[in-house]
């Protein structure tokens, strides 16, 4: 079924179903929750109404890209959401609110530019933005190498929505600023807004492509692989989500890799990719919202001061358990039926493919540890806000005294959020797999075979590997990173992408190459002025009349 409307001489296109439709019906959810949520948090704000409003525009925008049909229709809807969900990263209007939702708008500016400038290759190229008709298109040419260049352009202004390295700097800056509904919504909707995007070129045009499929493998290794790092090192609650969220998108791309590189055998990462990006939409609403009843109440992130603050709360405790357990893949959970097919994926892909075993298997020993990773900083957060006390006796009394730190109607939405999740993971072939079938054709995926075992000894093996190696991550952590109760964060400034990049990459390198540019252009141009002065006045001396 297909919905088309006239717009300036264009058609835009809808479609509500398959994956249109379980990420419109996600986003319904989301944003009932987050809205829910939003009253308590907001109680003594200003500007709420702003934020409402370009709440409700936001979520237009974001249901109008999960229904698209079409890249000119994903576009419009992909940029008008980046517009409108900027006043959230803006909302507290600080310092360090303002400086963050500069960088967020810098990456929607330059990523719309750049993905604007590979949409109108491709349609030149392929008469159509139609996705139908791109596949159609990729299918009839010989070399699908032409389309490398303008696809790439096309997948920066996405990567950068999802928090692909190295476009992921606004996101750690952006979810501590944000209002803890706003940074659920940013993290589990917004950055899938990308994902589709980076889906639809992937799929469509590079199918079974060893090049591209590689490419994405090596974005997905570093993005997961930093991302854990990243967080692991982090001591702000919100900001270790946020590293989280980038490590997890890691993963769904290692997902879509192998879809690419596996063809039609592909059955194993199209339900895996699909199924994780389904799980962390579920799993970061929760733990955002978790976040959200945490900073309300004890109005900071920092996790040493936080310590403490979730014992006695048994809701609270609850609903984070249930989105930590989720998220380290432990078996049971929602978590670890996408993690164990997107590990099978790896494994499969390898044994397919004798001659790159090796290299292969090296992405699996990192996808594992990456998992360990996972579950190191999760444990980490877990054991700070619900197991140790603060260092603090009056400030841990006081903790203990919050009984109405939630109003029924916010703590309704937590409980809705966090409930979800056990259900997913305790009957896999109910609703996980009912999800992925619904939505696999949107990938070119193949049906998951009825026959496969979700807790076969191989996938019980691989959640037992990285679960202990984030266990002794988590001692490494709280060993040298925790001395005395007092979380360090020991990351280098120097490796920070955004301040020793990008910002003097606007700021300073790119301004003084336009002067070094436009100064000798302007040199050249006097130049070439004095030349054809002195050639015209010798003419004139040639050609007037001499005297007798």
């Amino acid at each position: 079924m297909i919905f088309s409307f006239p717009l300036c001489g264009f058609q835009l296109t809808f479609s509500p179903e398959g994956i249109h439709a379980v990420y419109a019906l996600l986003s319904v959810f989301a944003w009932s929750l987050s809205l829910s949520f939003t009253p308590r948090y907001l109680l003594h704000h200003s500007h709420r109404g702003r934020y409402y409003f370009f709440t409700l525009l936001t979520f237009a925008a974001t249901v109008g890209v999960f229904l698209s049909r079409d890249l000119l229709t994903t576009f419009i809807f992909f940029e008008i959401m980046s517009f409108s969900s900027f006043p959230w990263v803006a909302q507290e209007e600080s310092a360090s609110a303002l400086k963050a939702a500069r960088s967020y708008l810098a990456v929607a500016v330059f990523g719309g530019m750049s993905t604007l400038m590979g949409l109108f290759w491709l349609n030149h190229l392929a008469g159509t933005l139609d996705f139908e008709g791109l596949q159609a298109y990729a299918e009839s040419i010989p070399n699908r190498s032409v389309l490398y260049i303008p696809s790439f352009f096309a997948f920066l202004g996405f990567a950068a929505k999802a928090g692909v390295f190295p476009l992921h700097f606004w996101l750690p800056e952006a979810h501590p600023v944000a209002p803890a509904p706003a940074s659920a919504l940013l993290s589990g909707l917004l950055t899938k807004t990308g994902v589709f995007g980076m889906i639809v070129l992937s799929v469509r045009f590079f199918y079974g492509d060893f090049v591209w499929g590689n490419a994405l493998l090596l974005l997905a290794g570093v993005t997961m692989l930093l991302g854990a790092v990243r967080a692991v090192f982090s001591t702000d609650l919100k900001q270790t989500l946020a590293f989280s969220t980038m490590s997890q998108i890691g993963f769904i791309l290692t997902g879509l890799a192998f879809t690419v590189l596996s063809g039609r055998e592909n059955a194993l990462a199209s339900n895996g990719t699909l199924l994780h990006m389904i799980n962390h939409t579920l799993l970061k609403l929760d733990l955002f919202l978790c976040a959200g009843a945490v900073y309300m109440n004890a109005h900071t992130l920092n996790l040493t001061e936080l310590r403490g603050f979730g014992r006695k709360k048994p809701l609270l405790h609850i609903c984070f358990a249930l989105g930590y357990l989720g998220l380290i893949g432990l078996p049971l959970f929602n978590g670890y039926l996408s993690k164990s097919l997107l590990h099978e994926a790896i494994v499969e892909y390898a044994e397919l493919v004798p001659a790159g075993r090796p290299v292969y298997r090296l992405y699996e020993m990192l996808f594992l540890f990456s998992g360990g990773l996972t579950a190191a900083y999760m444990t980490k957060l877990y054991l700070c806000l619900f197991w140790f006390r603060n260092r603090s006796a009056d400030i841990q009394k006081k903790w203990d005294g919050m009984k109405s730190y939630l109003t029924p109607v916010s703590a309704a939405a937590l409980l809705l959020s966090a409930i979800v999740l056990p259900l997913l993971g305790l009957f896999p072939d109910l609703f996980a797999r009912s999800l992925t079938e619904a939505g696999i054709p949107f990938l070119r995926g193949e049906p998951l075979s009825s026959s496969f075992r979700w807790f076969s000894s191989d996938n019980l093996l691989g959640a037992a590997i990285s679960l202990t190696v984030g266990a002794f991550c988590c001692w490494l952590i709280h060993r040298f990173l925790v001395p005395k109760g007092e979380y360090l964060n020991l990351w280098p400034d120097r490796l920070n992408l955004a301040d020793r990049f990008y910002r003097p990459l606007v700021k300073q390198w790119l301004p003084k190459a336009l002067f070094f540019c436009t100064d000798k252009a302007d040199t050249a141009v006097d130049s070439l002025l004095a030349v054809i002065r002195r050639f015209l006045q010798r003419r004139k001396k040639l050609n007037s009349p001499r005297r007798e």
